[in-house]
């Protein structure tokens, strides 16, 4: 609703901010290495954050705690995306692969090896019954993600 923002940084940590006035309104602390990627989920009630440390994290903006590590990916997390709905979360990453999560019980519905080099980014289309993704090998791929 545009109340809060959420920034990842070089120094491991995502900050929560008021969308209004811009004051620090947490700190959520628990990756490693640097954030290249946050995403909030449909309903605002969950943050997922995509760090060098090759891990997606999933966050309660409310409490400032991880509540789960995704630890799949063999390289660095570029990117991270819920789809529509919130049923899903897509994570890209620097080693070519790319996961859809299922985010009821955070297992992998599907591993995505299409492209020949580094993901480095992923947009689910408005129904998300489509992911777009964009790689270091200098193509755009389009994945058909069928309902879980």
């Amino acid at each position: 609703d545009g109340s809060q923002v959420v920034s990842g940084s070089s120094d491991a940590t995502l900050k929560v901010w008021d969308g209004q006035d811009g004051t620090q309104l947490s700190s959520l602390e628990g990756h490693t290495l640097t954030i290249n990627s946050v995403d909030w989920s449909p309903d605002g009630a969950l943050i997922a954050s995509g760090s060098i440390d090759s891990t997606v994290r999933i966050w309660d903006p409310q409490t400032a705690q991880s509540l789960t590590v995704l630890d799949f990916h063999e390289r660095s997390v570029s990117a991270v995306a819920w789809s529509p709905d919130g049923d899903m979360l897509a994570s890209a990453s620097q080693d070519g692969s790319i996961v859809i999560w299922n985010t009821a019980n955070w297992t992998e519905l599907r591993v995505l090896r299409d492209h020949t080099d580094g993901v480095l980014t992923v947009a689910w289309s408005a129904d998300g019954t489509t992911l777009a993704s964009g790689g270091m090998d200098g193509t755009l791929r389009l994945w058909g993600i069928p309902e879980n």
